[in-house]
């Protein structure tokens, strides 16, 4: 029989039947499982599916709890170990007395992070730190800035626009709810233009009024020798003696016109006798905090220790004369100290000799911060080394999900019953086994990620010269945050191999419209799950477990003070400024790639931000170290990572629209915006540069107050002579 269109009745059912399949598809009740064949099933990422309205608020509900509990914990350890959690109170004045000094009651540090501003950030802990803070407050803004349309037009349109997602109450204010060729799509496609011009704008205004006087008023108080100073690179080997390069930069900025030249040596004898005698030291100082707690003195021990102590300390004042004597040694690296900041700054921007690989100047890092075993390194080994960590990230990349499916497939519990003792455990603990079932799926990806800043860490350290420990910092927030953008945000469309995506984008650069279109709009509710999530870490880091169980370990065989010295800092790859800015870059820019398709993230997001600026700013002021500072490197770095978050935002609105419209129209309108994105983009990146301080402000930076150093010359910690050393502190 055949149908009026001129159609087998079987063959238009079985077309039917297949649009159905698609419609169901793109629709947000897919399934609630993962595919554990997928990129998104290994990692754990559940798809849209029934009942996810009801784990949401519960999973919301424990975020907040665990939150909740951490805070009132740390209230609580406040009060009896105020050594970790409130040790700058007794080191900088402005905290001492005025409206930032703690009482003693419990919730004064309720009271104190409402008071805290982030000028006062930026004076007690660093222009990096000030400026994380004001991230947060920029993404509370920005996500008032787009969050406010989208919940008050876009959502009442979504829910009363066809009830495609009717299935699931969670999709019902998203866009999962407007049916396929559904004119909704065109204001949608405007609103895209809406959060293209907002965040650009928003960017540029923000660098301008909130960060660029802060670095010029930054760049004004630094202190000497730093002010002065330019660090010289490839300086050939016919100057590497300090009467030479002096004579080389007095023909070109006059005689006398330098204060300091101080040549970076290559010593590693002298740091091996350096090694010996600090653990002689520090074995010496752990045997006399024992015998003055007991009360009696082990006279033949201690003279043997005193004598070893002599014996290192003597050596260690022979080598260090023997390379102070000598040119052996002698790297192409030196820190050269002007005696006018004016021709410092001069000598940033000259060419020295036709060939620009020699006499490489750059600003200095901080005098404390400085990792001179980096620069006593031959360019040529640099260049080396660098090809082989690039290729150590890139098989990290590359090979995530595989490693992560490896992991989990040893720890399934079919494969560790494999074990005789673990299969007996099983059997008797039926419990048990269900439990590890359940867990096993997750170990490999929560082990490869708590790790995976260390990974980072150490290749950095073996393969990258960096210069200073916070240029290692500004390296991992770059390189984990587009970890974290491809395995988190997009793993739902890099699949089961991300060289298989790479490679079908090098054949075909426009699938990745579909490729984000057809994945990322079906797991919009693993995201509103995962903003939450993080405010229980946040919650976590405000304990400092780690350090308070290193604390209480090292009191036991030392004084508090050292205790609290040995105790600090946090751990420097997980909770450092470089992971700490990815990870609060990620969050933002998850709300900003899915605002348009589930406007509820945006006010996750916007807690996000507020529970940050009200943690952090207790933290950075009262309770951790004060850090190196690279003076707001790591902000224009987020903001940078924000812009490129606008990017994926317009590729997968683009292809969504494309997928859903009645006509191409709204995909190419949103499309559009790109041009916009690609000038403000450029703009931004060429238009805020404030390395050095401008020539024209020198003279007005003279009667600013400058910053306390903690080292007041460039010259390596193994060549200079303390008074405070081993031997003089025994004499004392």
């Amino acid at each position: 029989m055949i149908s009026v269109d001129g159609t087998e009745p079987w063959k238009s059912q079985r077309r039917e039947e297949r649009r159905e399949k698609r419609r169901e598809a793109r629709t947000t009740t897919t399934t609630s499982t993962p595919i554990w064949n997928s990129g998104a099933g290994i990692v754990g990422i559940k798809l849209n599916g029934k009942g996810d309205f009801a784990a949401f608020w519960a999973g919301l509900a424990t975020d907040i709890a665990l939150l909740v509990g951490c805070y009132i914990a740390f209230l609580i350890l406040r009060k009896i170990y105020p050594m970790m959690y409130q040790a700058n109170q007794e080191s900088f004045d402005k905290l001492k007395e005025g409206r930032l000094r703690l009482t003693e009651s419990i919730f004064a540090p309720v009271m104190a992070s409402f008071r805290i501003s982030v000028d006062d950030v930026i004076e007690l802990a660093g222009l990096d730190h000030g400026m994380l803070i004001q991230f947060s407050i920029f993404v509370m803004n920005q996500m008032l800035l787009i969050g406010i349309p989208a919940l008050l037009v876009l959502s009442p349109l979504y829910a009363f626009s066809g009830g495609h997602a009717a299935n699931s109450r969670l999709s019902s204010i998203g866009f999962a709810n407007v049916k396929e060729r559904s004119l909704i799509c065109y204001p949608v496609a405007g609103f895209v233009w809406y959060v293209v011009l907002v965040t650009q704008i928003h960017v540029s205004r923000v660098q301008e009024k909130e960060f660029m006087q802060r670095r010029k008023a930054w760049l004004m108080r630094m202190p000497m020798p730093r002010s002065h100073t330019v660090l010289v690179e490839s300086i050939p080997f016919e100057y590497r003696s300090v009467s030479l390069l002096t004579s080389f930069f007095e023909e070109i900025f006059g005689a006398g016109c330098l204060k300091d030249v101080s040549f970076i040596r290559q010593c590693g004898m002298l740091q091996s006798c350096i090694r010996t005698r600090d653990n002689c030291s520090q074995d010496l100082h752990e045997a006399e905090f024992q015998w003055d707690k007991s009360g009696e003195v082990d006279s033949e021990r201690k003279a043997k220790l005193e004598t070893a102590l002599d014996a290192a300390v003597t050596k260690v004042d022979e080598e260090r004369e023997k390379a102070l004597k000598t040119d052996e040694g002698i790297s192409g690296s030196a820190f050269i100290t002007f005696k006018d900041q004016k021709q410092s700054i001069m000598a940033l921007n000259m060419r020295y000799t036709a060939d620009d690989e020699e006499f490489v100047v750059s600003v200095p890092p901080d005098p404390g911060d400085v990792r001179y075993n980096d620069l006593e390194m031959d360019p040529r080994k640099v260049a080396a080394t660098q090809m082989v960590g690039y290729g150590l990230i890139a098989g990290i990349f590359f090979g995530f999900i595989p490693i992560v499916a490896g992991i989990t497939n040893l720890l399934t519990l079919e494969s560790v019953s494999k074990i005789s003792f673990l299969n007996d455990f099983f059997s008797r603990n039926p419990s048990m086994a269900a439990l590890w079932d359940g867990l096993a799926s997750s170990i490999g990806l929560n082990l490869f990620m708590s790790v995976l800043p260390t990974f980072l860490v150490m290749i950095f350290s073996a393969c990258f010269a960096l210069k200073a420990d916070a240029w290692e910092q500004h390296y991992i927030q770059q390189w984990y945050f587009y970890f974290l953008v491809v395995y988190v945000l997009l793993v739902t469309a890099v699949g089961t191999s991300l060289w298989d995506r790479v490679r079908e984008l090098v054949e075909n650069p426009t699938a990745i419209l579909k490729m984000l279109a057809q994945s990322l709009p079906a797991a919009t509710h693993f995201y509103l799950n995962y903003v939450p999530l993080q405010w229980g870490t946040h919650g976590t880091n405000m304990l400092r477990y780690m350090n308070l169980f290193k604390f209480l370990g090292f009191r036991k065989v030392c004084s508090e003070e050292t205790a609290r010295t040995k105790a600090e800092p946090e751990d420097q790859d997980y909770y450092g400024m470089g992971s700490r800015s990815a990870r609060h870059t990620l969050i933002a820019v998850t709300g900003l790639v899915f605002c348009t398709l589930s406007p509820l993230i945006t006010v996750l997001c916007f807690v996000n931000g507020a529970v940050c600026r009200f943690l952090y700013s207790y933290l950075f002021v009262y309770s951790e170290t004060k850090k190196a500072d690279l003076g707001g490197v790591f902000w224009i770095t987020q903001l940078r990572h924000i812009q490129q978050g606008v990017l994926i935002y317009i590729i997968l609105m683009t292809g969504v629209l494309l997928e859903r419209a009645n006509s191409i129209i709204p995909g190419v309108v949103a499309g559009s915006s790109a041009v916009v994105w690609l000038y403000t983009y450029r703009r931004f990146n060429h238009a805020f540069h404030l390395e050095n301080l401008p020539l024209k402000d020198i003279k007005a930076s003279a009667s600013v107050e400058k910053r306390l150093s903690v080292k007041k010359q460039y010259v390596q910690p193994e060549l200079i002579h303390h008074e405070d050393s081993p031997r003089a502190r025994k004499d004392k």
